[in-house]
């Protein structure tokens, strides 16, 4: 499973989070030590499509963020949300699906926010960073020296630890070569 996979699925169970502490989620508490980290594909939500000035000016999730840092880029979106429409998760859920987010309704939302949603650190580098190619073999060397069986997937920023055993260990490498190789 990819970094970027699995930061995908952590960000399913946050997002919840998220529009719980936006004002919408009836009181629901959130777990404040989990890491706010979300993310919708790009053009998910069907026809609504951010303009290029909305992708381009986007808050970037960096590995070197307090959990306070970026809790607050993460509850800005998800407040932007629910404020166009967006329903916040039913009630004793602590996620709202992806699912949600990728309807027609949510469209116009997806779009209306696309400029709050943050980027991943990688994501934003492979748009913008002429020495990101460079930067992602550097990762891909950096979680292997450090004894982790890695994959890339294509020209990344995706990657596959090839060992499951080795999950927890790789994230923890991952994150640790993320602030060296970005930095």
């Amino acid at each position: 499973m990819s970094n970027t996979t699995i930061r995908v699925l952590t960000a399913l169970v946050v997002a919840g989070g998220l529009f719980a502490t936006s004002g919408c989620g009836g009181g629901q508490s959130t777990d404040q030590s989990a890491p706010q980290v979300a993310s919708v594909p790009e053009g998910a939500a069907g026809g609504g499509k951010p303009s290029a000035a909305a992708t381009s000016d986007r808050p970037v999730d960096r590995a070197d963020m307090s959990e306070e840092e970026r809790s607050r880029l993460w509850t800005t979106w998800g407040r932007c949300l629910t404020e166009h429409g967006v329903p916040a998760p039913p009630p004793g859920k602590q996620n709202q699906s992806q699912d949600v987010l990728q309807k027609p309704e949510s469209a116009k939302a997806v779009a209306a926010c696309a400029s709050k949603q943050p980027e991943s650190e990688w994501d934003h580098a492979k748009r913008t960073d002429p020495d990101y190619a460079t930067k992602f073999r550097a990762l891909i060397q950096c979680i292997r020296d450090k004894g982790v069986s890695v994959e890339p997937k294509g020209e990344g920023p995706g990657y596959s630890l090839t060992d499951d055993r080795q999950i927890t260990r790789g994230m923890e490498v991952a994150d640790e070569c993320d602030r060296k190789v970005l930095r």
